[in-house]
Formats: C-alpha cells, sequence, structure tokens
C-alpha cells in the first residue's frame, strides 16, 4: 500500500520526476466521472502546445507481461484494451502464459484484446495484440497489407475484420467462416434495389442464359423451452404455445427469432439455385414482397411485410448458388417455440410466409417459404469463445428405437454438432434438411466441427468446408492443438442432458441399423453407409465416416465408430489429438 500512495503522488502532484511531465498541476478530483483522465480544459495554449498525447515505445516481439501486481484494484481485467506503440518487427513472444497469443507484427499502435477476464480466474492466455487501423499520407484509412499466408497465420479473429490481401488484390473480410473479398460478399457488391417487381417473360441476361432453379426452404428459429423431452413425435402438428412434456426440468433454451432490415445481422441469408448456359451469364436486381401474420410476431399486433432480394451480378457457365436475403424494414420479433408442441409431419416447424411469382427468366415463377422452428440450442450457444459468439447452432431431435418390445430407444441430435445446416447464420441454416438416396454421405455443409478427443469445444474444432475433402480451421492449428498427453479426461461438448456415445452405445447402434446379432460391432454390410434415420456423412473425403465415442482406450487413443460403403465397425481405435466429428444422443427409456 505504501508503494502505491508514493507513486500516486508522482502522478497527481506534477512533480518533475523521472518520465513522468505534465503541462501543468494535475486535479485528482474527478472521481465517479467518465473519464479516468482530463486535459480537456488545457485549451489556451499555441496549437502546437500541449496537443498530443506522447507514447513510450516498447518492442512487442520480447514484450511480457508483468502479472504479480493484479488484484481486484490493479489490472484486473488482464490488460484488457490496454494500447502500446509498437517498434518491433516479427512475432510477440511464444509463451502465450506471458505474452498472450502469437502474432506477425509491425511497428505501429497496438492494442490487447482480452475480453471476459476477470481476477481471480483470468489470464492473457487467450488475448491478442489487435493493430489499429493506419491511414496512408493521403489522408484515406489503409487496411493492414497481408499476403494470403499472414493471414491464415492470424489466431481468434473477430468477425467484421478487413484486410487488403496482396496475393488476391482485394479488400477482404472476415464473416466469422470464411474471408471474402468485398465484390464477392453476399453474392455481389451492389446497392440495396428498389424495384418491386420485375418482368418474368424478360431474359435480362446480355450474354448466355440464366435461368433460377430453386431455393433452399429459409428457417428462423425461436425458442423458448424447459421441457424439450421428451418431444411429441414428428407426426404433430407445429403449433404456438408452450406445453410440459416431463416432470423434470431440462437446461433453459431461450432463443429470440428476429427478422430486420438488409444490412443488420437479423437479415436471412438464403441460397439461390442457378442454371447458366454460354455465358457468363447477367441477372437484375430482384424484390418480391409479402405479409406475415401478427400471430406469429411478439412486438407488433398487426400484421407486417417482409421482402426477399437478390442482387444483380454475373455468373460463370454452369450450376451454382448465389445469396438472397429475406428481410424487414423494421425489427421483428418472434413468438417462441416449443418442441413439445410438435414439429409437424415434414418437421418444419411452421409455415409463416411465402414469396410468389419470383420469376425464373424462362417464363416461370418461383416459390420460397420462410418458416417459424424451434432447436436444441448447442451447449456453447450464447456463449463467448476467443472473444466471440462462434457457436451459434441448433438441431432438432430424431428417435432410433433400439428394441421395440422392451420400449428402449435413443434420441439423437439430426445434425453432427457444428454443421452448417445448424448454423444459426449462415445461408444453409436448414435444421430439418432431408436428403434423398444416400445424398447426405458427401455432403459437406452436414459435415461440421472435428473434435479432439474430449476437448472442450473452444473453438478449434470449427471447420469451413469447401468441398468433401476439403477444409479450413477457423484458427491455426499449431496454436490450438493439443497433444495426446493432455488429452486425459473427456470434457462433454454435447448440450445437456445430450452427451457422446459410449462404445457401448455405438455397438447399440450398429447393431440396430446393420442387422447384425445384438453385441457384434462388425459388419459386412452397406447399411451404416445407406441408413436414412441418423444421416451420417462420411467426412473423410465423403469416403469414410469416423466418430468419437467417450471411450479411452489408453493414453494416447480412443474409440471410434467407423464405417465405409461395404463394413461398419463400433469397435475401432483411433489417436486422440486426430480430429473427428461428434453426434450427440440421449438414452430415451429414462423418459
Amino acid at each position: 500500500m505504501k508503494n502505491k500512495i508514493i507513486v500516486t503522488s508522482l502522478l497527481i502532484g506534477s512533480l518533475a520526476y523521472g518520465q513522468v511531465n505534465l503541462q501543468a498541476p494535475a486535479s485528482p478530483v474527478i472521481n465517479q466521472e467518465n473519464p479516468f483522465l482530463d486535459a480537456s480544459g488545457y485549451v489556451n495554449a499555441k496549437n502546437n502546445v500541449g496537443k498530443g498525447l506522447y507514447f513510450p515505445k516498447t518492442d512487442l516481439t520480447q514484450w511480457e507481461f508483468k502479472l504479480d501486481r493484479v488484484d481486484p484494484g490493479t489490472f484486473s481485467n488482464y490488460f484488457d484494451g490496454m494500447i502500446v506503440y509498437n517498434s518491433g518487427t516479427g512475432k510477440t513472444i511464444a509463451d502465450e502464459t506471458k505474452g498472450g497469443k502469437q502474432i506477425d507484427i509491425t511497428p505501429g499502435f497496438y492494442y490487447f484484446k482480452n475480453p471476459n477476464q476477470t481476477f481471480p480466474d483470468g489470464s492473457v492466455e487467450n488475448g491478442y495484440w489487435v493493430k489499429l487501423i493506419e491511414s496512408d499520407k493521403n489522408g484515406g484509412v489503409r487496411l493492414t497489407n497481408m499476403t494470403t499466408q499472414e493471414r491464415d497465420a492470424m489466431r481468434a479473429v473477430p468477425k467484421g475484420i478487413m484486410i487488403f490481401n496482396t496475393d488476391a488484390n482485394c479488400a477482404q473480410v472476415w464473416d466469422g467462416i470464411s474471408w471474402s473479398c468485398m465484390e464477392d460478399i453476399d453474392g455481389k457488391n451492389t446497392p440495396m434495389p428498389d424495384m418491386e417487381t420485375i418482368n418474368p417473360n424478360e431474359n435480362p441476361s446480355q450474354k448466355g442464359t440464366f435461368k433460377l432453379t430453386g431455393f433452399n426452404d429459409a428457417y428462423i428459429l425461436s425458442v423458448y423451452d424447459d421441457h424439450y423431452l421428451p418431444f411429441v413425435d414428428a407426426t404433430e402438428p407445429a403449433a404456438l404455445g408452450s406445453l410440459n412434456a416431463s416432470n423434470r426440468q431440462d437446461p433453459l433454451m431461450n432463443y429470440q427469432g428476429r427478422l430486420d432490415n438488409a444490412k443488420s445481422q437479423y437479415a436471412k441469408k438464403i441460397i439461390v439455385n442457378y442454371e447458366c448456359q454460354d455465358g457468363p451469364c447477367n441477372y437484375p436486381n430482384i424484390v418480391k414482397s409479402t405479409t406475415i401474420s401478427a400471430d406469429y410476431l411478439k412486438n407488433k399486433e398487426e400484421d407486417a411485410e417482409i421482402k426477399l432480394a437478390i442482387y444483380s451480378g454475373e455468373v460463370p457457365t454452369g450450376t451454382g448458388e448465389i445469396i438472397g436475403t429475406i428481410f424487414s424494414n423494421e425489427l421483428l420479433e418472434f413468438e417462441q417455440l416449443d418442441i413439445n408442441k410438435g414439429l409437424g409431419a415434414e418437421r418444419t416447424g411452421i409455415k409463416i410466409a411465402t414469396f410468389s411469382g419470383i420469376p425464373d427468366f424462362t417464363g416461370s415463377e418461383l416459390t420460397e417459404d420462410l418458416y417459424l422452428i424451434p432447436g436444441i440450442l448447442d451447449r456453447m450457444q450464447g456463449k463467448m469463445t476467443n472473444g466471440v459468439y462462434e457457436h451459434e447452432f441448433a438441431y432438432l431431435p430424431i428417435r432410433l428405437v433400439i428394441d421395440p418390445e422392451k420400449n428402449f430407444e435413443y434420441t439423437f441430435l439430426n445434425l453432427n454438432l457444428g454443421a452448417d445446416y445448424a448454423n444459426i447464420n449462415s445461408p444453409y441454416f436448414n435444421p430439418a434438411k432431408k436428403w434423398e438416396e444416400n445424398d447426405h454421405i458427401n455432403d459437406f455443409h452436414a459435415y461440421g466441427s472435428v473434435f479432439q478427443w474430449g476437448r472442450k469445444p473452444d473453438g478449434f474444432e470449427l471447420i469451413h468446408w469447401t468441398s468433401p475433402s476439403t477444409g479450413k480451421s477457423k484458427y491455426d492449428a499449431s496454436g490450438f492443438s493439443m497433444k495426446k498427453e493432455e488429452l486425459t479426461t473427456y470434457n462433454e461438448s454435447c448440450p445437456a442432458p445430450f452427451k457422446t456415445p459410449n462404445l457401448t452405445d455405438w455397438t447399440k447402434v450398429h447393431s440396430r441399423i446393420t442387422g447384425a446379432k445384438e453385441g457384434a460391432y462388425y459388419s459386412n454390410n452397406d447399411k451404416m453407409w445407406t441408413d436414412t434415420i441418423l444421416n451420417l456423412p462420411a467426412n473423410v473425403k465423403g469416403e469414410i465416416g469416423a466418430y468419437w465415442s467417450s471411450r479411452s482406450l489408453n493414453d494416447g487413443t480412443a474409440m471410434i465408430m467407423w464405417f465405409n460403403n461395404s463394413t461398419s465397425n463400433s469397435y475401432f481405435n483411433w489417436h486422440k489429438h486426430s480430429p473427428l466429428p461428434v453426434r450427440c444422443f440421449l438414452w430415451s427409456k429414462n423418459y
């Protein structure tokens, strides 16, 4: 305490001591006010006197945080928001316990981003230095220049960060899943269209023949449910209201569905499929309107207009996808649903709106449906990891009857953890996704996250898949991978009370689906591959399906369930540090 008093007197007494120099005597009497320092009254001096804040230079390549003085009153947020002027070039120190996550740095101002840290449980390990925006000599804002390799070396990148990629020669923005050049965002970098209709008999393409071939169904998740198991069978029509179907309280699920303007995070992105012959093909702006009944709205007593917009652009010859946007000119909040009130015969929730009369540019018209649907929220939904909300996922329950005579069944989540179809913010969000024949096997939008055995869902598992054999980790694997000796305890990644199947559970599932005798863990048929109940994708290049169990075998390996197009095995061991997907289940006999 004595040391603190001495240091404070040096600061507020304006004594000429060491490096502390002030223009005038300081006043220590702004307690309980917004600023922590205030020099706004020093206005009478010349323009170039007393107007600058002079930062000392420091070399962040050698920077180490001093943690011995951290306490409730000093540095209690573990330096979150601290600004320095860096003079070094290279990498920050490798020891994350002293320097935060290692990044590449160049001279300039940096602030330390380390949110949600409080004494005594905080640390600097997950924090990282962020360079402030530079301005060029002409006064314009200059984005940080990076090569693709330098960009991909960044870790814990918050959504919305922009850089200039010198390899791609474009400004790129991180949307939480991937980097996109500005002109590619949402299909095209064009203004919001004003038109309300377009003549469906006119082909707008200057070159080639353009055709819209269809949409994915659009879903808005809105759920409030504290008794979501057991759920009412899918044959029950979905309905508004709540129904407590069990005598126990499950973890509360509370997600408010919203729709807002086209530039808001609450705009709904959808996938639009097209064909282009003799391209490139051009297409114009399309805007269609429809109405949502006030019955489905929580914050309005009258019906509301919503719009579907497809922004003009140019596409190459072949088939592909562009992005459409469903939005409202005012914020709409939707009624929250309860899974126990039913999911509908098609497991699609409640249809709340239909856009009709959408031209396909061959003389026909298309429609697009919007559904309101409940779901089971991800274990980490609403929780920050790496300074951002990156686990916005929701799933539906499905039943797998193991032994009907004994009333023994499992309830599974219908999608792998982290699948695109489960991502609330993805244009692919489709928790009721259905496949024809065997299409699920190499559908990489169903692959989802890949976990090291037993590792907590801390963001390292998030993958952006671009093909059945190509995926990119959201974070640099070298900074997020754990060694096998660190993977000793299975930390559950499934939303409670769901869990990862153990060895016995997978063997029961294997026997039920393949027809193998009870307890048999190997089969010589393709029934796991062609199964249409769980629809497990083969996320190893679309050729092999492999899923963790919670059963450890030894210090370095754990048990997995494995299948291909001719055999399957529920008793197979795999390296704990190698990443695999997780499919969650619940033993339903107790409910």
